[in-house]
């Protein structure tokens, strides 16, 4: 008989470093929940052609499993997940995490930490997302190595983006017209992200926000700017002592005729 609950299933088999589910049934499956939480030995992972294609919960689901250099999960069918919270988290050995057509977030509300710690990743397509019902975003790409592109996905229902891309160790983050004006916390949304030499910023940017990467260039900077909202409540866009002495006073006066302070 089909199972349709597998929550905790391997939670903190620490000793386990080799696992072969393709025969599992998850016909029925609907909680995936921490199924391989702390796995933190496990280096060999084979889920066949599992699509979890009516799972809503996979919050938790690979957490720590940093032995795994590779998570292919390129057969999951993801269009009724509403939780992917730190399904990746802590995936600290993982180069590549593979992504197939289906991976579907449309239904997603909850992306907190997701891919959070994951500080040896070379690359990731995140081309199948997009977030029309996301609400959380915080700290989705925390000391994440790699580069993120974001432009053009729907943002428009995020209320958190607090140090979404905290220590972020990447050289480039895209956001291009992601609209993000509902985000009314974005407390160090990038900071100490020192290897930081390209942002694109989202658009409709209407709460503070902190932005603080030596690497980048004015021009950047100057993005954010024309990208902050006029606001009636006054607002702070934190760059950094340094990034606020390349400013000219023309530059920073576009931000406080927004009520837009500098800090």
């Amino acid at each position: 008989r089909a199972a349709t609950n597998m929550e905790n299933m391997f939670n903190e088999c620490i000793k386990l470093t080799s696992l072969n589910i393709s025969a599992f049934n998850d016909i029925s499956l609907t909680n995936a929940k921490s199924m391989f939480r702390k796995c933190t030995a496990l280096t060999d992972l084979n889920l066949g052609n599992l699509t979890f294609s009516i799972n809503t919960d996979f919050e938790d689901m690979f957490n720590d499993c940093r032995g795994l250099t590779k998570i292919d999960v390129s057969k999951f069918d993801t269009r009724a997940a509403v939780n992917m919270q730190r399904m990746f988290y802590d995936c600290q050995g993982a180069t590549e995490i593979i992504f197939g057509i289906n991976f579907i977030t449309n239904s997603v509300s909850n992306m907190n930490s997701m891919f959070a710690n994951c500080n040896s990743l070379a690359s990731l397509d995140l081309s199948t997302f997009d977030m029309p019902n996301v609400l959380d975003m915080a700290y989705m790409f925390e000391n994440v190595s790699c580069d993120i592109n974001l432009s053009d996905k729907n943002t428009s229902n995020v209320t958190t983006m607090s140090r979404m891309f905290k220590d972020f160790k990447g050289s480039s983050i895209r956001m291009a017209n992601c609209d993000v004006s509902k985000s009314m916390d974005n407390i160090n949304f990038i900071i100490d992200a020192n290897s930081l030499t390209e942002f694109i910023p989202p658009m409709n940017i209407s709460s503070s926000i902190s932005v603080v990467a030596n690497q980048l260039p004015v021009s950047a900077f100057v993005s954010v700017i024309n990208n902050l909202a006029q606001v009636e409540k006054p607002q702070i866009l934190t760059i950094g002592a340094n990034n606020l002495n390349k400013l000219t006073d023309d530059q920073i006066s576009k931000a406080v005729v927004k009520n837009w302070s500098i800090a």
